[in-house]
């Protein structure tokens, strides 16, 4: 068991201590291949944790709640030093349709039993979708109640477990803001719910969301998502290839008190599936090597 406790005493001693970032990459990254020869390849180019991605065609919960598949499994991930995470299925916690809204809570919660049985400390959760107004009838305060309620009896889930959540900051979902994360947070009340602070998310809103969420959330994150774009979409560039300044914003990041891990989420091309990630790997000397105090060097 991964307690919030653990993880407190884990997230000092990266700061004490340790003078390389945990990096880690997602299988995502990799969903030309199939799921297993996926965490040996992350492990064989050299990063210390692996992300799972706990969707077809990769790992899907219900597929992998079984000992047959779990126990193989563990065994590769226990080849990695660092602690590893899974990201739960992309739905959506605050869908306006019921059905479709339980069975969100019921996958998520079913990852998080996966994390468990694989020893996983994190899982990164997706909020959901907020869905237009339909007939002047605005869906948001719905959409808010709904996604507080299944974080709850998520985070339930979690709190028997000792695996620690990280909301994800996603463009138009529910904690998108800094001040909104910082409301979810309150109301979902739990020890083990945290966040999972993308970057390149945060670039895409235009409105300083970057400054903000490392001025305002740094202490809450156990993990920061790693990908570069223009401002545009949500590339998946290796870092370098877009527009975000990442030397100072991971400077000012550490400089408020983050200790968390790095997680890239490269997309992967057809024709040569690996590229983006090697430059991933190449670049993250520059950006993310901290000194023994926990500052990245000049």
């Amino acid at each position: 068991m991964f307690s919030p406790a653990a993880w407190d005493i884990n997230f000092k001693r990266n700061c004490e201590v340790v003078d390389i970032a945990p990096i880690g990459l997602s299988s995502w990254s990799f969903l030309c291949l199939p799921p297993e020869k996926a965490i040996e390849k992350v492990h064989s180019m050299g990063f210390t944790c692996v992300e799972l991605w706990a969707d077809s065609p990769h790992f899907w919960p219900r597929e992998y709640l079984h000992l047959s598949k779990t126990k193989e499994l563990k065994k590769l991930l226990k080849n990695f030093p660092d602690k590893n995470s899974i990201h739960a299925p992309v739905i959506s916690l605050a869908d306006k349709n019921p059905g479709f809204r339980h069975e969100s809570v019921k996958q998520v919660i079913e990852t998080v039993k996966l994390a468990q049985e694989l020893e996983c400390a994190y899982v990164t959760i997706h909020p959901g979708y907020l869905f237009p107004g339909m007939q002047g009838w605005s869906p948001m305060p719905n959409c808010w109640q709904w996604t507080v309620e299944a974080f709850k009896e998520i985070t339930a889930e979690a709190e028997k477990s000792g695996v620690i959540l990280g909301i994800e900051n996603v463009k138009g979902q529910i904690g998108s803001s800094p001040e909104e994360m910082i409301e979810l947070l309150r109301e979902i009340n739990s020890p083990n719910a945290k966040i999972t602070f993308d970057i390149s998310h945060a670039n895409m809103e235009k409105d300083s969301r970057i400054e903000r969420f490392i001025e305002l959330m740094p202490s809450e994150m156990i993990q920061m998502h790693l990908s570069d774009n223009m401002g545009e979409k949500d590339s998946h560039f290796p870092l370098g290839h877009g527009n975000i300044d990442f030397k100072t914003h991971i400077k000012a990041l550490v400089n408020n008190g983050f200790c968390g891990r790095f997680i890239g989420e490269i997309l992967w091309e057809e024709k040569k599936p690996f590229v983006g990630a090697e430059k991933f790997l190449k670049l993250t000397e520059k950006y993310l090597i901290l000194e023994e105090q926990g500052h990245p060097k000049e």
